[in-house]
């Protein structure tokens, strides 16, 4: 017992001293153009925020090769579309390999337009033919075919509403969320998976692979299933699910994420129909419990859940021991991570298969017993 102690405090120094975990795909939010002052120095929560939705997509995996201009190579990245047909430009930024680069800003749309607007990015670029499709593709050879199973795209721009007489909600809980207002966070994971590529029609990405049909025909997300959207039908705007597409967050019903709006009063998670789809797009997922992504469930993993540990909260998120998205980090995901235990490394299966909600209660009830148990004299 002693020998087994003394290995889990080794693990845990282990992880501690190698400083925080970082995601698989990591997203780096850039504020620099948003000319509206909506996330200036006055409003720190709107970008805490932000980055805890850019958390939220923590999960996935890639190999993007890095943009980085020199010599004759060089690129410019546009975004920011305008009605008017102008963007904004930057010129040759670098984009760090297995990066997505997001530029954000506030835009008045009027307090009853739309909460936001975004998407991949678009771009120029002149050099070599290696060059040129590194900063289309970015190594991804599958976004490459004519009907595209992947996106390798630099990233791309997110404006929100910033009306001033638009009801937002900027808490980090649902805590005081009133019942007429719009919740900044579900807004921005949703917005946030456009950009992913989830909803661009006519782009060219692997979108149109599934998508044009007015029907979602990825084969994941088909096996997912939706109880109250069987055919996966899409919006009219075919950029979303159906008004109202059911599926799961922590084996509860929800309403997906990627549905065309978000009611007063209410926060959405990313379901696992909305995990599904992105995974059919290319973007590929971590195994339940992998939280530092690295291929293996080990005493990493344990420990990072460890210190995320917090069943009443609401801001966990996958890096932090958040195994089955619902913002806490309770025995549910730690009987998760138990039933995914590997330290050697897991090869295959599929990364949203679950047991039943039930079993997982029954498992993590009896984990709770157990910790009870051993608190005895």
């Amino acid at each position: 017992m002693r020998q087994a102690r003394l290995a889990a405090l080794a693990a845990l120094a282990a992880f501690l001293a190698a400083g925080p975990l970082e995601a698989a795909i990591d997203v780096v939010i850039n504020y620099d153009y948003d000319a509206s002052g909506f996330f200036g120095a006055a409003y720190p929560e709107r970008r805490a925020l932000m980055e805890q939705a850019a958390g939220t997509v923590s999960r996935f995996l890639d190999d993007l090769d890095p943009i980085v201009p020199g010599g004759s190579n060089t690129w410019s990245a546009r975004f920011f579309y305008e009605i008017d047909g102008s963007y904004t430009e930057v010129q040759n930024p670098v984009v760090s390999a297995d990066t997505i680069l997001v530029y954000v800003r506030g835009q008045d749309f009027g307090a009853g337009g739309h909460l936001g607007h975004a998407g991949p990015g678009g771009y120029y670029s002149w050099g070599s033919a290696a060059w040129n499709e590194t900063v289309a593709y970015r190594g991804e050879a599958g976004a490459k075919l004519a009907q595209p199973t992947d996106i390798g795209r630099w990233g791309g721009s997110i404006t929100f509403n910033s009306n001033a007489n638009l009801p937002w909600h900027f808490g980090a809980t649902t805590a005081g969320l009133g019942w007429n207002e719009f919740d900044f966070l579900s807004t921005a994971i949703h917005e946030l998976v456009h950009v992913l590529g989830f909803g661009v029609p006519g782009s060219g990405l692997s979108w149109d692979t599934f998508a044009l049909t007015g029907k979602f025909t990825g084969p994941k997300a088909q096996a997912e299933g939706s109880p109250n959207n069987p055919d996966l039908q899409l919006y009219g705007d075919l950029a979303h699910w159906k008004e109202g597409t059911l599926s799961t967050v922590a084996g509860a019903q929800a309403e997906a994420s990627l549905d065309p709006t978000l009611t007063n009063g209410d926060r959405k998670r990313l379901t696992r129909l909305d995990f599904a789809a992105l995974d059919d797009l290319g973007w590929d997922l971590a195994m339940a419990g992998d939280t530092d992504c690295d291929g293996d469930v080990d005493a990493v993993d344990l420990a990072s859940l460890g210190l995320g540990w917090n069943p009443a909260g609401e801001t966990a998120v996958w890096a932090g021991g958040d195994t089955d998205g619902d913002g806490d980090v309770d025995a549910v995901d730690l009987a998760s991570l138990g039933l995914a235990w590997n330290p050697a490394g897991y090869a295959g299966g599929s990364p949203l298969a679950a047991p039943e909600p039930g079993t997982l209660a029954l498992l993590a009830a009896g984990l709770v017993g157990l910790a009870r148990a051993r608190r005895r004299p």
